[in-house]
């Protein structure tokens, strides 16, 4: 029913807002366990907003699935104890930790878009097949480039194992940026009447920013051998990024939404 959908758009809200804040937590932690003191009570802000969407999600209809439910319960578990002790660990090891719960909240979410989206309609089940499995990997990719770099900036040198993991994750970027682009156009050409005419300006955004990014990092991070250049602005730009994807996303699960009050 356009209930169920209703319920599926909520839930899929709350999701991307507890991937977006532990990214963000985990960049801040490792900046600053990499000297950047002044991002602490940052730190402690994005945990305030990750136990937020914990306790939103468990309200929620969706989290009755017993898959979804026991998935989301042991990832939360699991943040809790890693968010105690992570200012008395080592920066890389930390860093790794909180890549694994976020790689395993993306698996959540592709489990979401699977059982869930048996509730949505074709257009539900195409747009959160795209924020399940493509702009939230993005955004996840985006936040590790964001986090190690800037990690890396404010230590003011890279390793040769921190070089090949930033080309990796750059490569995985500007992939699925073309994907993304090419997915959510494909759908809004065929569905033009649920969009509203600033998605092309969106996605023209997000393909500049990404772009910009990824040459920044290349230039600035990359290839030099004394790194200079400023921790918080390099964070800054990557949140820039995330947020147009962001936008994106709300769009998508918006017509979602506004979807499901037109069928029964």
């Amino acid at each position: 029913s356009n209930s169920n959908q209703e319920k599926n758009s909520k839930y899929i809200g709350e999701l991307k807002d507890l991937v977006i804040s532990t990214q963000k937590t985990r960049g801040m932690t490792n900046s600053y366990l990499n000297g950047n003191v002044t991002s602490m009570l940052l730190v402690y802000g994005n945990r305030k907003e990750m136990k937020k969407a914990i306790g939103t999600m468990e309200s929620l209809p969706l989290a009755s699935d017993p898959i979804i439910n026991n998935r989301a319960t042991s990832i939360s578990q699991s943040l809790i104890k890693l968010n105690r002790k992570a200012f008395k660990k080592d920066p890389a090891l930390v860093f790794e930790q909180y890549t694994d719960l976020i790689e395993q909240t993306l698996m959540l979410a592709q489990t979401v878009s699977k059982n869930g989206s048996k509730e949505l309609n074709p257009l539900g089940k195409k747009l959160s097949t795209v924020m399940m499995e493509v702009i939230l990997p993005l955004s996840e990719n985006v936040g590790q480039m964001r986090g190690m770099g800037s990690g890396i900036v404010a230590k003011g040198k890279i390793t040769k194992n921190q070089k090949a993991q930033m080309q990796a994750i750059m490569y995985e970027v500007d992939s699925l940026t073309s994907q993304l682009i090419k997915d959510v156009k494909v759908i809004a050409s065929s569905n033009q009447e649920s969009f509203n005419s600033s998605l092309d300006a969106k996605l023209d955004s997000i393909a500049k920013a990404s772009k910009n990014y990824i040459s920044l990092t290349n230039a600035e991070v990359i290839e030099k051998k004394k790194i200079a250049f400023d921790t918080d602005e390099y964070f800054n730009m990557g949140t820039d990024l995330i947020s147009l994807l962001i936008d994106v996303y709300n769009i998508n699960n918006k017509v979602i939404l506004d979807d499901s009050k037109g069928w029964l």
